[in-house]
């Protein structure tokens, strides 16, 4: 069964390989960024090369950690409890919220 894997900044560079990693493995993957054009564009483009794998899109910055609480929450709402979670955009000084614990 495929698991739902939240990735934090998706948009480019390091994130989106990992995004473009865990599709290629046939999970399930979370975008989240700050640019909704890009988000929303990936989005299309994964739909089309995966279309047995869901993919969902949420709007974040991490530096915003009211923001993050709000995200973490709409996620689990809208995915489930089963996540798992690549962090990219942290610099040490936040902690995930423990909606994200892995639960594999």
């Amino acid at each position: 069964m495929a698991k739902n894997v939240v990735i934090t900044g998706a948009t480019s560079g390091i994130g989106e390989a990992i995004v473009r990693a865990y599709l290629e493995k046939g999970e399930n993957i979370v975008l989240t960024g700050r640019r909704i054009e890009r988000l929303e564009a990936l989005k299309a483009e994964f739909a089309e090369a995966f279309p047995n794998q869901n993919v969902w899109t949420f709007p974040l910055d991490v530096t915003d950690m009211t923001m993050v609480k709000t995200v973490c929450s709409d996620i689990l709402e809208a995915v489930g409890s089963h996540v798992r979670y690549q962090c990219q955009g942290f610099d040490g000084s936040y902690t995930l919220p423990l909606a994200f614990h892995d639960s594999s």
